[in-house]
């Protein structure tokens, strides 16, 4: 690949090069060394540079590309060596993808792409959890369109353009290599100086300038950040306070099995406890399902209870009458003496409630776990939980530095060496990467089983918040390799390194780093918050079905084949922390000075990610997802609660701009921060905290039972016990 040579004015003091435009504008080129730059080759000519295709990240893409290559031509010789094994492949293929059908289609949903997705705010057909996700991203989508419409409306200062005018990157001990434009100079009516002592003089008036006009834009930017704060708290208020009524509203209609039911301990260890029940307090409640001590049963029935788990996904019956051993067991095993209870009515559980409470003949309390919450298996590892959670959060902290340092740190350094990349060695390189995130995604996924909640949404939470910290801190590291690689990155830094204190002193050089940054924070931000979700829809669309396809149809599966066509559920976890740290990170924005064509960018790009987030997870939801009921809401006040962050971020914004006006201090702009912090959740708290128990509906409607769940439950019905 031909390129055209980076001409260098050689420095006899250090022996540095540095770019000279007029290589490329026809003016004749003086007598000075030629370089090209960084993975870039001179040709024998001497007259142009080519890229050098021999580095390891270049090498290993194209032995990847050959693997790949490779093993799908052994897959079809497979198929035309062994056609009879190609035919009963099609045919288990068609059979087990026509058994394992997902998506959430339904006629409730509108007519249209319009009607369905709009429908998806208010119809139930996964459940209220589903529900409040797609009502939360069209509240994000608001206030990323009012974040838009202020952007156009702020006022910008031309510190941007000044400080590009300047030409090539340079650094303070290179005067020589500084390059004025004469079309600012003109506005200031000077005129270029080459001398170093013009130099300085140039530069000071510039200073000047700059911070004339810095200082008019903090009063502008403080006035502006409180509109901006005032407007997006009000959105977010009354969102929070409409979605609050409409949960109230749904599960009046919708009642929780949790708001008729008791947790009863120190109960008789028998496998039915109805009569009980009734004997104890007086009221006949409508089921009792006990409680098991499944880590205490032996081994064979935990491997037995997976088994069944597997089998029940692939719709396959299981016989417990051809495994004698798992019967004696069932058999055998003991209740553990705490039990949950059911009950017809809201009255009925209050009475039985204050009944049994006052004999004395169990401990009663109000149960807040809905069936499909319950983890069985962890119900009695209350103790110590604390313990496990603290180590298991530290062993996810070191596996994040060990993907820092094994797998960021490498692709850091070829970033910073290599100028040039072509789109192959790009995608190997985000791909590397890749391998580290899903490290720490696998990571805080054992973790969480390690720490053994007794309570799904409590493992959700603690999934959800440890996944958003670990996107957040990688947004971070990837921001500030873009900000070394950008334009002249490499000289700021190393400017201010030698310097420090020149470059506080120097107007002219702080802005120009301010200015930097929002350029690499604004092309980084474009790219993940756009490119990521459309290409992650291509592969989930097209990618990982025709892989899925060629395997089952070339390889001897047998029972395997389930397992790959089992579609995958629609997890809310991971999608409510992309939406906020992506609007979290853009907000960064509004600390450095920016242009406005750069704050309009940056806010549209946000808005349409938002669009193709809602689409394309739409169309995970209805086509793609395992059919099941997302009825929790313990992910919808998670994310809640985390939009304290970004709103957190515009509360101090207007006191970290007067600070910077010489009115104020910096601490205040961190306790405005904590006290908005505190103020937001603590109001969310209160109108998310759960009533379930005092509004609602009077009467259990619903068929679900904590029985259905319970595997001990299943694997007795199913062998008739």
């Amino acid at each position: 690949m031909s390129a055209a040579p980076i001409f260098g004015l050689n420095n006899a003091a250090d022996g540095t090069s540095v770019a000279d435009p007029r290589a490329t504008s026809g003016v004749p080129l003086p007598d000075v060394c030629l370089e090209c730059a960084p993975g870039y080759r001179m040709a024998d000519e001497g007259r142009s540079c080519y890229l050098v295709k021999s580095s390891i990240w270049s090498r290993s893409f194209y032995a990847m590309v050959a693997g790949i290559l490779i093993a799908l031509t052994v897959l079809c010789v497979r198929l035309l060596v062994r056609p009879s094994q190609f035919h009963a492949n099609l045919d288990r293929y068609r059979q087990e993808l026509g058994s394992h059908r997902g998506g959430h289609g339904s006629s409730k949903l509108g007519k249209g792409i319009i009607g369905s997705l709009l429908g998806l705010m208010n119809e139930d057909i996964a459940g209220i959890g589903v529900m409040l996700y797609f009502r939360f991203l069209a509240f994000v989508l608001g206030t990323t369109l009012v974040l838009l419409l202020l952007s156009v409306a702020h006022a910008h200062i031309p510190c941007s353009d000044m400080i590009r005018s300047l030409g090539e990157p340079f650094s303070l001990d290179r005067p020589d290599a500084v390059r004025v434009d004469s079309s600012w100079l003109g506005w200031l009516g000077m005129r270029r100086s080459p001398g170093w002592r013009e130099h300085l003089l140039n530069f000071k008036i510039v200073d000047d300038a700059i911070t004339w006009s810095v200082s008019q834009y903090v009063e502008d930017n403080a006035r502006a950040m409180h509109v901006l704060y005032i407007a997006v708290m009000g959105i977010t208020l009354a969102f929070a306070w409409s979605q609050h009524k409409f949960i109230r509203e749904y599960f009046k209609r919708n009642p929780r099995v949790q708001s008729f039911t008791l947790i009863l301990e120190r109960v008789p260890p028998v496998h039915t406890l109805e009569d009980f029940v009734e004997n104890a307090c007086g009221v006949r409640p409508k089921s009792v399902t006990v409680a098991y001590d499944i880590d205490k049963a032996s081994e064979g029935l935990q491997e037995f209870i997976n088994l069944q788990d597997d089998e029940e996904g692939s719709g396959v019956y299981v016989n417990l009458d051809m495994a004698l051993e798992h019967r004696r067991v069932l058999e055998s095993l003991e209740p553990s003496g705490t039990a949950y209870a059911v009950f017809r009515t809201r009255l009925d559980m209050r009475k039985a409630l204050i009944s049994l409470n006052r004999s004395g003949i169990c401990n009663a309390r109000l149960c807040d776990l809905e069936p499909e919450d319950v983890e069985w298996s962890n119900i009695f590892k209350g103790e110590g939980l604390l313990r496990r959670a603290v180590e298991m959060t530290a062993a996810v902290c070191v596996t994040q530095l060990f993907w820092t340092l094994v797998f960021f740190m490498p692709y850091a350094a070829y970033k910073l060496h290599a100028g040039s990349t072509d789109l192959c060695e790009a995608l190997w390189l985000y791909m590397f990467t890749g391998v580290g995130n899903g490290l720490v995604a696998a990571s805080i996924h054992k973790a969480t089983e390690k720490v053994r909640f007794a309570s799904v949404q409590s493992a959700e939470n603690y999934t959800m918040w440890m996944s958003t910290a670990a996107q957040l801190l990688n947004i971070g590291l990837n921001v500030l390799l873009a900000h070394l690689n950008n334009y002249g990155g490499h000289y700021k830094v190393l400017s201010m390194v030698k310097d420090f204190a020149l470059y506080r002193r120097t107007a002219t050089f702080s802005v120009g780093e301010e200015v930097s940054i929002t350029q690499s924070l604004s092309t980084y931000m474009v790219n993940v918050i756009l490119l990521v979700p459309a290409l992650a829809f291509v592969l989930v669309r097209y990618g990982a079905p025709l892989m899925g396809a060629l395997y089952v149809l070339a390889a001897d599966l047998d029972d395997r084949v389930s397992h790959l066509l089992r579609p995958a559920p629609f997890e809310l976890n991971g999608r409510y922390g992309s939406a906020v740290v992506n609007f979290t990170c853009s907000l960064l924005l509004q600390y450095v000075i920016r242009s406005r064509m750069q704050s309009f960018i940056i806010a549209f790009a946000l808005l349409a990610s938002y669009v193709v987030h809602y689409g394309v997870d739409a169309y995970v939801l209805i086509n793609k997802a395992a059919p099941s009921g997302l009825n929790g809401t313990a992910a919808f006040h998670n994310a809640m609660l985390m939009w304290s962050v970004p709103t957190g971020i515009l509360a101090a914004c207007p006191s970290y701009w007067r600070w910077r006006g010489m009115d104020g201090y910096l601490a205040t702009t961190f306790v405005i921060f904590g006290a908005h912090v505190l103020i937001y959740c603590t109001f969310i708290y209160f109108i998310c905290r759960p009533r379930d128990h005092i509004d609602g509906a009077e009467e259990n409607t619903s068929t679900s039972d904590y029985s259905l769940r319970n595997p001990v439950y299943k694997l007795r019905r199913l062998a008739g016990i």
